[in-house]
């Protein structure tokens, strides 16, 4: 299951970044990336926009909806 808000990996990595109160200023490069991961770096790196079609009709209440509000519960409660 997702979030009903589906985000791209720089979203999510600014998101992050906001979070931790850290810069986001480089991006991995997509070289490395391959480099570490050959094939398989093509699931990092490519857009997958999946949506909780069947959960939203059904009413579902979802925590959190978006990523920011997420991050910041896992965050907090791995301070704990």
């Amino acid at each position: 299951a997702t979030a009903p808000h589906p985000v791209s990996n720089h979203t999510f990595t600014k998101a992050l970044g906001k979070v931790l109160h850290r810069p986001t200023i480089f991006p991995i490069p997509l070289f490395l990336l391959r480099l570490l991961f050959a094939q398989a770096a093509c699931v990092l790196t490519d857009s997958k926009e999946v949506y909780p079609k069947a959960l939203q009709e059904a009413g579902f209440n979802f925590d959190y909806p978006h990523i920011d509000a997420a991050l910041r519960d896992i965050l907090r409660s791995e301070d704990n």
